[in-house]
């Protein structure tokens, strides 16, 4: 479904990403492992088209994604990155309504379209009337990861989803990610979630 062909990219001339090819398969749990700092994230940046590659090639459905199609593409996927993502003076509601609104999502923002993510990350309604600064590290990773699969994108590329989630939770969403109607490509530095949730493993 996405496919990579001979990505490469340096920053100051230091490579991150090397010749890097790879085919990125549907209905899969596709997962990127590595160690902090060779280029996990970065690929997550390049396939989200945030960033260009120096070299190399993505094709999305057999097409490869040429400057005009960005913008068309890019309505098609989700990503959450492992750092903050939130205005921390607004509520946790008041963040997916202007994310929704940044993300040239047509449908007004609903509860009732989280509430199936919320129920999987055990993520209590009442919190969507806090502010970041109101929910613990696990709180906060559960709010990205709402974000990440609201409205049912087609693809979702998640990077270090599993931190802070305690091990109920973890569990409850390994088992709907492995459910999920669409692309999914997430990246972990830890070999024994690996072995719990890989389909399809590019190691860096």
């Amino acid at each position: 479904m996405l496919k990579i062909i001979d990505i490469n990219k340096s920053f100051n001339n230091n490579p991150v990403l090397k010749n890097i090819s790879f085919d990125f398969s549907s209905h899969k749990i596709n997962v990127i492992i590595a160690a902090n700092g060779s280029g996990k994230t970065t690929l997550l940046k390049i396939l989200s088209t945030l960033i260009k590659p120096d070299s190399g090639q993505i094709f999305f459905k057999n097409n490869l994604i040429s400057q005009s199609d960005i913008f068309e593409f890019r309505k098609k996927l989700r990503i959450t990155f492992s750092n903050n993502s939130f205005y921390p003076e607004l509520t946790i509601n008041q963040n997916l309504y202007f994310f929704c609104s940044l993300n040239n999502i047509k449908t007004r923002f609903s509860i009732e379209k989280i509430k199936q993510i919320m129920n999987v990350l055990f993520f209590e309604e009442k919190l969507l009337e806090y502010k970041p600064s109101q929910l613990s590290s696990g709180q906060i990773q559960k709010y990205k990861l709402i974000i990440g699969f609201y409205n049912n994108p087609e693809i979702i590329l998640l990077d270090e989803p599993f931190i802070y989630l305690d091990e109920e939770t973890l569990n409850n969403f390994i088992i709907f990610i492995k459910n999920y109607n669409g692309l999914i490509i997430l990246s972990v530095n830890n070999p024994v979630i690996m072995s719990k949730i890989s389909d399809n493993i590019l190691k860096l």
